[in-house]
């Protein structure tokens, strides 16, 4: 998708990730709208556009950014440092998704959380709302 208004920016070049991530956000409900940059130099130009000057003020930014490191271009490292170097950008929130190696290396008992009697309730119910808070905005 390309919103110039979009209120999510995925950064991301592998295009079966771009599409694992779309499937998520249709699967979840998500209705926001959702621009996909391929590369880290690509992104700065959807977020900074032709202004060239910090005092120029932005037309649309995204409420999420995100980012993966590995880019080409220019990674994804350079392209958080502008990021939040740029105060018309600074306060958007940037999640760097993150995929484990392989499926046997997360233990089960290491994400099973720790209950005892003064965090039954809450741990329980943060867990929950985590999961129901899909849409953003």
């Amino acid at each position: 998708m390309t919103d110039q208004r979009a209120e999510i920016l995925l950064v991301e070049d592998n295009p079966n990730d771009v599409k694992l991530t779309m499937n998520a956000f249709k699967t979840a409900n998500l209705a926001n709208s959702v621009h996909v940059a391929r590369d880290g130099v690509e992104a700065l130009e959807f977020l900074i556009g032709a202004a060239s000057s910090p005092d120029e003020k932005l037309s649309e930014r995204p409420k999420l950014i995100l980012l993966d490191l590995k880019l080409p271009r220019l990674d994804g490292h350079e392209v958080l440092k502008c990021i939040k170097s740029d105060p018309r950008t600074s306060a958007i929130p940037v999640v760097i998704p993150h995929r484990p190696r392989s499926v046997t290396s997360c233990a089960p008992t290491r994400w099973a959380p720790t209950v005892t009697s003064s965090n039954r309730s809450t741990s329980s119910n943060s867990r929950n709302r985590s999961a129901t808070s899909a849409n953003i905005g």
